[in-house]
C-alpha cells in the first residue's frame, strides 16, 4: 500500500490532522509491502524469460564480464534488489 502526503499539506494541517497522517504514513512504512513483492517477482520472471536465463546466472555473466549492464539488464538488477530489500523487512 502506497501512501503519499504532500509537505505542503501536512504543514497547512491542524496538530490533530497532522499527527493522523503521519501515524498513518509510519503505519503503511512498517506494513507488509501487499502485493508488492509478488508483482516485482513477475517482472523478474518476464526478465528471465526475455533473456532465456535465471537471475542466478545473468548475476554470473555480469560479474564475469559476459553480460554488458545494459538499460534492461540494470532494471533487472534494480528489481532483484528491491525485491530483497522488500523481503527482509
Amino acid at each position: 500500500m502506497r501512501l503519499i502526503v504532500p509537505d505542503r499539506e501536512l504543514r497547512a494541517a491542524s496538530p490533530e490532522v497532522r499527527e493522523k497522517k503521519l501515524r498513518e504514513l509510519s503505519r503503511v512504512a512498517h506494513s507488509a509491502p501487499n502485493g508488492e513483492v509478488r508483482d516485482m517477482d513477475q517482472l523478474i520472471g518476464q526478465h528471465e524469460v526475455r533473456a532465456g536465463m535465471s537471475s542466478d546466472e545473468m548475476r554470473r555473466r555480469v560479474g564475469a564480464g559476459q553480460l554488458q549492464e545494459s538499460p534492461d539488464v540494470l532494471d533487472w538488477l534494480l528489481l532483484l534488489r528491491r525485491r530483497a530489500l522488500f523481503k527482509s523487512r
